[in-house]
């Protein structure tokens, strides 16, 4: 003992060593202590195989042992604690009753008087709870394993406690080098590596150009919410993207099944969907009717094929229109008396090349029309026959052709039809070649400019010689009696 009362109260405490003033001086029965320092170890009494280096180091201690402290008053608060080892000023001075604490840095304390096993490094660091260990203050902003990094690092768990929005838990991969982040699990369970957000989601983001692959024995997405595209894939990125969905090995006719056991399937494309498969295939329902809609039309192609359309029931088409087009011809051949009827609306027959309606054998008549219906013909009609009737023709009205100019040519559409020439200033219509043969249509002077008849490689003749209409409201009418020869004929003048 060196020191004013230095192991001044000692009675059978041996193998200690006190340097200072005060050092040990309340020691009795203590043993296997060391003391260096103004007042270290001042209160200690029975506490054995401690060891404290500074002023006022450890100088509570009354019956703890096993503990080292080095540095102006560490662990001075210490009374009873056991196994405590600090180094640096104040460190480890909150400590009063806690036990098999490790404190280094200038004011490191744990977070507790009564912690236990704490493990707190750095200047200022505070410990975060028993059996924790904090390695550096709240400026500390990378702990390296090694100096270069290349140490392995074992532990059972990676947590980052958060009070704050933005308090992630970042592990990365810097440098642009080919380097990998491997997470490798040798357990044999089907959870061998779990990802779980039990409050949030889950985002795996690679950069562009760059594959996600996902492998494994049985690959499952499930949803755990009861929601609208509760699991989706989708593309955003350019229009050369595709979403590929591949089973090359199966041969079984679901191979890949898509099963929607409660409710539908609906499959919506921007542009157009294409099945293909390479046999015979079936699109069917177990129950239900099945309906094909398109919004611009359904089309069914066989190619070179037939298209065969069965039912042992009645085959109904129902559309605000049906088209049948082939480029040979089209054949409807019933085994009984049939119809082509429309339950509303005229029923049109179309023919490019005309419209034939006969029968198959001679002699046997064809009907048209109603015995109390009208029949109408909206077009040209031939008959290489006689056509007889004992009704009448009635309800025909021409149509009109406006003109306002000062000049106007016939063309073969005014055949039939009544030409109006309405202007101020005087008016010429020429008669050219081409018209047809028993063209004729009907000229009204509309306004107050006189109207002359020209001819253009025909001849226009009129009884009394005369070219034009005799004022305003007088109307003539235009007849080809062939060989382009045209009669003027009505309220014609000079």
């Amino acid at each position: 003992a060196v020191g004013y009362n230095a192991l001044g109260a000692n009675t059978t405490g041996s193998s200690n060593t006190a340097l200072g003033m005060y050092a040990l001086n309340s020691n009795t029965t203590g043993n296997l202590n060391t003391a260096v320092g103004n007042e270290s170890l001042k209160s200690n009494t029975t506490g054995s195989n401690n060891t404290a280096l500074g002023w006022e180091s450890l100088s509570a201690n009354t019956t703890g042992s096993y503990n080292t402290g080095s540095g102006l008053y560490v662990l001075r608060n210490n009374t009873t604690g056991q196994y405590n080892t600090a180094m640096g000023y104040e460190a480890g001075d909150l400590i009063s009753t806690g036990s098999n604490n490790v404190i280094f840095g200038y004011g490191a304390d744990p977070s507790a008087n009564n912690a236990s096993n704490q493990i707190v490094i750095g200047k200022g660091a505070t410990g975060q709870g028993d059996n924790y260990a904090v390695i550096g203050n709240a400026d500390v902003t990378r702990v390296y394993a090694a100096q270069d990094g290349e140490a392995n690092i074992y532990a059972k768990g990676l947590y980052r406690v958060t009070d704050a929005v933005a308090e992630d838990l970042t592990i990365s991969l810097t440098g642009s080098n080919d380097a990998s982040i491997n997470i490798v699990s040798q357990g044999t369970g089907t959870d061998a590596i779990i990802l779980n957000a039990t409050a949030g989601g889950v985002d795996v983001d690679a950069a562009a150009a760059k594959d996600v692959n996902i492998a494994g024995g049985q690959v499952a997405l499930v949803s755990k919410d009861d929601a609208a595209s509760a699991i989706s894939l989708t593309t955003n990125q350019g229009t050369s993207e595709t979403i590929v969905i591949t089973n090359t090995q199966g041969t079984g006719s679901s191979a890949v099944d898509i099963n929607a056991s409660a409710g539908g399937v609906t499959v919506d494309a921007g542009s157009g969907v294409s099945i293909d498969a390479g046999a015979a295939s079936n699109l069917t329902t177990s129950a239900g009717a099945l309906t094909i809609d398109g919004a611009g039309g359904v089309n069914i192609v066989g190619n070179s094929s037939e298209i065969d359309v069965t039912t042992t029931g009645t085959l109904d088409m129902n559309a605000a229109a049906i088209t049948v087009d082939a480029s040979s011809g089209v054949s409807i051949d019933a085994a009984a008396a049939s119809n082509l009827t429309t339950s509303s609306g005229a029923l049109t027959l179309d023919g490019a090349g005309g419209v034939n309606v006969g029968t198959s054998s001679s002699g046997v008549a064809v009907s048209i029309g109603h015995t109390t219906s009208e029949v109408t013909v909206n077009d040209n009609l031939t008959v290489t026959g006689n056509v007889s009737g004992s009704g009448t023709i009635s309800g025909f009205d021409a149509n009109l052709n406006n003109q306002t100019g000062t000049t106007y040519t016939l063309v073969a559409g005014d055949n039939g039809k009544v030409v109006t020439l309405n202007n101020g200033s005087a008016i010429t219509v020429t008669i050219g070649t081409g018209l047809g043969d028993g063209f004729n249509c009907l000229l009204v002077q509309k306004g107050a400019g006189q109207v002359t008849i020209s001819a253009s490689g025909t001849t226009v003749v009129n009884r009394s010689s005369e070219t034009k209409t005799a004022g305003q409201y007088a109307t003539v009418s235009i007849i080809n009696i062939g060989s382009e020869q045209y009669i003027l004929s009505g309220d014609t003048g000079s």
